[in-house]
């Protein structure tokens, strides 16, 4: 569904608290600390909401495919 697709993507970047790149926040104005991460939004077990970890790049490989 587009709309919740849409809706996770603006609830993973209102979770940053900094900008970077062409995601500028006139609210965090200062370039976010720790640019190298994902962001990766779930299901919470408990309340059934959208909540967001932020992880390192390297924890999360690209595909084989994508390996030169």
């Amino acid at each position: 569904n587009i709309h919740l697709v849409a809706r996770l993507i603006a609830f993973g970047a209102l979770a940053r608290t900094g900008s970077r790149g062409g995601h500028f926040r006139t609210d965090y104005p200062e370039k976010w600390a720790d640019p190298a991460k994902h962001s990766v939004i779930q299901r919470s077990s408990e309340t059934s909401e959208p909540e967001v970890s932020f992880v390192p790049v390297a924890a999360h490989p690209p595909p084989a495919f994508l390996r030169a």
